[in-house]
């Protein structure tokens, strides 16, 4: 049986969440597995009690055998001009049956279709082959695959690293307020032949697949982020690097993480050895702050990932994206 999870019931999740390895932060699992399981509570908790997402159970006599749960995209949503939401987790006890991923899929599913919602979005690990399959069966398209950086300033001190020097001619200093449409047009021109989750979907153009990131970048220069970082040539920015410190309940962990959300180069300055000034800066921005920090990058951009391994970032963890379009028409 599949129902709705009352707030007077969130305690019941508790050992499901505790006996599974698809945890947030996974790359952390061996050092405070316990936190992350408590964090990953509190997370979907305030959720229900809130009322800002949608937990379904699974159980049959008294056991708790899965969870959904959902939460809307609301910065999605107002961009594209229609509902958009994503099933955030799906749990599974290891004793279930086979299909019950399945069916909470759809049990989200229909009740988004039933509310209006026009599209779903879904992350996975990548060994979550019980969860990937049931998105396959019921519509999920893979969009793309990210591999999870991780730099551990315990273990590497960002003062022990060499700093990477600027290319002759440019400078790297943080952005301010006057740099807003600048970074836009750097977005836009950095992004709009990208190969992320928005510019795989067919049902989402290249031109508003631009659009998605430099949104992005202004979202983050309005409060979203903590610091942008700039690189600039005779006062012309050429590339930017995001970040942001870690949550509140992120920094309550013994294990505080910290977060490299995204870099945007202009072409017309690529190959020109950006990343490692950029990438610096934001580590020296988060030091003392964060013990370690996070950024994805996909699976095949292969510049990004050696300038990660200069840096003593290395490859923890990865992760797919699939979409789910609940509505024939196209985006606007």
């Amino acid at each position: 049986m599949i129902e709705e999870l009352a707030p007077a019931h969130v305690d019941t999740i508790r050992p499901l969440l505790e006996q599974s390895r698809h945890t947030p932060h996974r790359f952390l699992f061996r050092d405070i597995p316990r936190e992350l399981a408590a964090y990953w509570f509190d997370e979907i908790a305030g959720w229900v009690r809130s009322g800002d997402g949608e937990v379904f159970v699974a159980h049959e006599g008294g056991r708790l055998l899965g969870l959904a749960a959902y939460s809307a995209l609301p910065w999605d949503s107002a961009l594209f001009k229609q509902p958009m939401g994503a099933i955030k987790y799906v749990v599974v006890d290891a004793e279930a049956p086979a299909p019950l991923a399945k069916e909470l899929v759809e049990a989200v599913e229909a009740w988004a279709r039933a509310r209006g919602v026009a599209f779903l979005l879904c992350k996975t690990h990548t060994d979550d082959m019980q969860l990937i399959h049931a998105l396959e069966v019921n519509g999920f398209l893979l969009m793309d695959t990210l591999i999870d950086y991780v730099y551990d300033a315990r273990r590497f001190p960002s003062a022990d690293i060499i700093a990477p020097p600027a290319p002759p001619g440019f400078s790297v200093r943080l952005a301010g307020a006057t740099d807003l449409d600048q970074l836009a047009q750097v977005a836009r021109a950095a992004f709009i032949g990208h190969f992320g989750r928005y510019n795989s979907d067919p049902r989402i153009t290249p031109a508003q697949s631009a659009q998605v990131y430099e949104e992005w970048v202004r979202s983050c220069a309005r409060g979203y982020a903590d610091w942008i970082v700039v690189a600039e040539c005779d006062g012309v920015i050429a590339g930017y690097s995001i970040w942001k410190k870690p949550s509140n309940a992120e920094s309550a962990l013994s294990v505080r993480v910290g977060h490299f959300s995204i870099m945007g180069v202009h072409p017309d300055f690529r190959g020109r050895g950006l990343f490692g000034p950029l990438a610096y800066a934001g580590m020296e921005l988060l030091r003392g702050i964060a013990d370690c920090i996070e950024g994805p990058t996909h699976i095949n951009n292969y510049p990004v990932q050696r300038g990660y391994s200069r840096l003593q970032w290395h490859g923890a963890d990865a992760h797919h994206s699939f979409h789910r379009w609940l509505t024939g028409q196209r985006v606007e």
